[in-house]
C-alpha cells in the first residue's frame, strides 16, 4: 500500500520543521506530503519550499490565492492525494516514530476497516507533556472505546459529539469520494468520521495507543479546545459570519449529510433523517416560553438521549 499525507499549514514557521521531520523519519516512509498553505504572511511558504527543494519526488506545496479556511484547505489537500492510504496532519504536532507502521499494519490486514484514528499525548507550546491525552480531553472513555470498536453502530457516539481528532486520522482513498464537499457546519474530521459510518456500518477503528504528540499552544488554527467549544455554546457556522446555535448546526450537518445523496443503509438513513426533524423542531421549541421548552423536552427524551444526550440537550434546550 502506497501512502500519502495530507497537511495544511498556516503561519506555523514556530513548529512545522519539527512536523515535517517526524513525518520523514518514519519507521516506514510515506510515499508523498500534499501540504496546501492558506495564505501564511510568516516563513512557514519559505520552510516549506526548502523542504520541496530537498525532496522533490516525495513534498509537494500549494498555496492559496485566497484564504479558504481549515475545513476547505483539508478538502483541496485530500483531493490531491494519489495513494491508497491517506494520513491527516496539523502543521504544529509530532509523529510518534512508528505512527504510519502500526496503522498501515491494520489496513493491511483488515478490509473491513475504513479509517483508524488514535489517542495523543498532549504538550505544551515547548513540547513539555501536560500529562493528559486527547481522548481524556474529548471524553473518550474505554467503555466508549470498546463499544466503537465492537458494535456496528457506531455513529451513534459519532453524532452526539466530536471525538476523532484529524491529527490521528488516516483513512483509505475510497473514502473521499464519499465525503466531498466536506461540510461547512463542522470541522473535517468530525465529517468524515460520519460519513464513513454512516456509509458502511461500522468501518471505523479507534487504535488504543497515543500516536500523535499534540501540541496546544496559542497560536492554534483550530486546535483541541477552539474545535470543540464550536458545540459548547452559541458560535459560527466554520467559515461564515453568521451566528447561530448549536442546534443549527447540528440541524446544517444533517442536511449537508442528505444532501450528498450516499447510497447509505435503511437503519442509517432513518437516523439520519430523524436527527435532522428532531433538530429543526428543538429549533422551533428554543423561541418558545419556559413551559413549552419544559414540556417539549420532557416528551421527547427519548429523542434527546439519541441524538444529543441529556445533559448537552438541557444545555441547548434551557440556556438560551
Amino acid at each position: 500500500m502506497k501512502t500519502s499525507v495530507a497537511m495544511c499549514t498556516y503561519n506555523g514557521e514556530a513548529y512545522i520543521e519539527e512536523q515535517l521531520n517526524s513525518i520523514l523519519n518514519q519507521s516506514i516512509k510515506v510515499d508523498e506530503i500534499i501540504i496546501h498553505d492558506d495564505c501564511s504572511s510568516d516563513k512557514t511558504m519559505k520552510i516549506l519550499k526548502r523542504y520541496e527543494k530537498k525532496y522533490p519526488s516525495k513534498i509537494v506545496v500549494k498555496s492559496n490565492q485566497t484564504r479558504l479556511g481549515f475545513v476547505k484547505n483539508f478538502e483541496n489537500a485530500v483531493l490531491h492525494c494519489r495513494n491508497d492510504i491517506i494520513f491527516l496532519s496539523d502543521q504544529d504536532d509530532i509523529w510518534e516514530y512508528s505512527k504510519v507502521e502500526k496503522i498501515l499494519s491494520i489496513f493491511e490486514s483488515r478490509s473491513d476497516v475504513h479509517y483508524i484514528f488514535s489517542d495523543g499525548k498532549i504538550i505544551d507550546a515547548n513540547g513539555k507533556p501536560l500529562g493528559k491525552t486527547l481522548w481524556q480531553m474529548a471524553g473518550f472513555s474505554t467503555s466508549k472505546k470498546n463499544f466503537f470498536n465492537k458494535r456496528s453502530d457506531q455513529y451513534r457516539l459519532i453524532a452526539k459529539k466530536p471525538f476523532v481528532t484529524g491529527a490521528t486520522l488516516a483513512f483509505r482513498s475510497s473514502c473521499v469520494k464519499k465525503c466531498v464537499p466536506f461540510s461547512s457546519a463542522v470541522p473535517h474530521d468530525w465529517w468524515i468520521s460520519l460519513i464513513m459510518s454512516f456509509s458502511i456500518p461500522g468501518c471505523g477503528m479507534a487504535y488504543n495507543e497515543p500516536l500523535i504528540y499534540y501540541r496546544i499552544h496559542k497560536n492554534q488554527s483550530i486546535g483541541f479546545k477552539k474545535k470543540h467549544a464550536h458545540l459548547l455554546s452559541n458560535t459560527k457556522l466554520l467559515n461564515s459570519s453568521t451566528e447561530v446555535s448549536t442546534q443549527q448546526i447540528f440541524l446544517e450537518m444533517y442536511k449537508d449529510i442528505l444532501d450528498l445523496k450516499l447510497n447509505i443503509p435503511y437503519k442509517e438513513k432513518q437516523f439520519i433523517t430523524s436527527a435532522k426533524n428532531y433538530f429543526q423542531d428543538q429549533i422551533s421549541i428554543s423561541r418558545k416560553n419556559f413551559i413549552k421548552r419544559l414540556a417539549f423536552f420532557l416528551t421527547n427524551l427519548r429523542k434527546i438521549k439519541k441524538f444529543r444526550g441529556i445533559f448537552r440537550s438541557a444545555k441547548d434546550i434551557f440556556w438560551r
